[in-house]
């Protein structure tokens, strides 16, 4: 059996593979029990312009088939990162995606956007617009940061502050050259003994197997409106579950939470499309990217004309 070519481009960069770890699910310790060499991009916690203690505890607290968390982006900032961190992940011989978190803060994105650049030995910034709800803004942010830096800026959107498919089209049009989007949902979990919040930051993002098919519809969307490449991401445990991303229109994937239940979970989505290509004669995985659209369309009376399913 010939085995598959993984590999994918993403604005001009060329992954080995199409999967890598969310941002802050996923840090140098993990090296005891994944050899980096094998995965698509190394993507560090997002990383701000100065120090930042995160919020207070607990942090994290489990949900059926996911998680809640409220971390804080906690973080030693952009000095340690450049100067420590990602020389010694450079090593390992892979991408790295720089995940900028601006604060809410134009100016502080532009400014830690600026700090990188190809000499630092990153392969690209993605920037976290978690709370940038208004295309407009996102539109400004990106074409600023785009102006600060010599390597391509993607942007990372999240479903909880309306429509995606406007920011993600805003984002574009403001030179983002990738999107990763699914991220996680707003939420909360309250403890009924002590009747207050779980959490120390009362509201978090839930995470996992639960929000998958949200994370699906959503790259699914945005991959009818826009032409730039798309990183899937949401509750993406094994090769099955990532390969609908890609089949929806997804040309690579970020294994996000479940890192935490289990290690290894990113070489076992790389073994599972791998797998899944060669069970079913694909020579290379950029076949199946969008694949459903196109069978779904091919089926249809009016192909590319919407239908409401609902």
């Amino acid at each position: 059996m010939t085995t598959p070519d993984l590999s994918v481009e993403i604005a001009g960069i060329t992954f080995q593979n199409p999967v890598m770890q969310g941002a802050g699910t996923f840090g140098e310790e993990y090296a005891d029990f994944v050899d980096f060499t094998k995965l698509g991009a190394i993507v560090p916690k997002s990383v701000t312009e100065h120090p930042r203690p995160g919020n207070p505890p607990p942090r994290i607290v489990e949900t059926p088939a996911g998680m809640v968390n409220a971390i804080g982006v906690e973080n030693p900032g952009v000095d340690w990162y450049l100067n420590e961190l990602v020389p010694r992940l450079r090593r390992y011989g892979v991408p790295i995606i720089a995940s900028v978190y601006g604060e809410g803060d134009l100016d502080s994105y532009r400014r830690i956007t600026g700090r990188f650049s190809s000499r630092t030995g990153v392969a690209a910034v993605e920037l976290d617009l978690k709370f940038f709800s208004n295309p407009d803004e996102v539109n400004k942010v990106v074409s600023v940061c785009v102006g600060e830096t010599d390597i391509p800026v993607f942007v990372k959107l999240t479903p909880f502050l309306g429509d995606n498919v406007e920011r993600a089209i805003a984002a574009e049009a403001g030179g983002a050259r990738a999107l990763t989007l699914g991220n996680t949902i707003r939420a909360m979990v309250i403890d009924i003994e002590k009747r207050r919040p779980r959490l120390g930051g009362v509201v978090g993002g839930l995470s996992g197997p639960c929000i998958r098919p949200i994370g699906v519809k959503i790259v699914w969307d945005a991959a009818a409106e826009v032409r730039v490449p798309i990183i899937g991401v949401g509750g993406i445990t094994d090769g099955p579950s990532a390969i609908e991303y890609l089949l929806a229109g997804a040309t690579a994937v970020a294994v996000g939470s479940y890192n935490f239940v289990n290690p290894w979970a990113t070489l076992d989505v790389i073994e599972g499309i791998s797998h899944y290509l060669a069970e079913n004669g694909f020579a290379s995985v950029r076949e199946i990217v969008g694949l459903a659209r196109r069978n779904f369309e091919a089926e249809t009376a009016t192909p590319g004309e919407p239908r409401d399913l609902v």
